[in-house]
């Protein structure tokens, strides 16, 4: 899992998502809690499909809810579940 923050670079983040689906392999989940960080995630996830997209590969994600605890208090927090196109089937269970 990657925890996206405010301050987290799109161009950075879409890079560490394309390197985890080709040396992982199946997917990626990313956690953002507030508004600015679910911007970031959206982002990068966005620079990924594009870079994605050179090589002939479609990504996909899912949005989501997760908890999560920053600083020993419990938020909501958006999840993002990112796997290439076709890989569907190992993303929905």
């Amino acid at each position: 899992m990657l925890k996206v923050s405010s301050s987290t670079s799109p161009a950075k983040l879409g890079a560490a998502i394309l390197y985890y689906l080709k040396k992982k392999g199946g997917e990626v989940v990313l956690r953002a809690v507030g508004p600015a960080a679910v911007n970031q995630a959206v982002k990068g996830i966005a620079r990924a499909a594009v870079i994605s997209s050179h090589s002939g590969h479609r990504l996909a994600f899912v949005p989501g809810y997760t908890q999560a605890k920053v600083n020993g208090e419990a938020y909501t927090a958006m999840s993002f579940r990112i796997f290439r196109k076709g890989d569907e089937d190992r993303a929905a269970g």
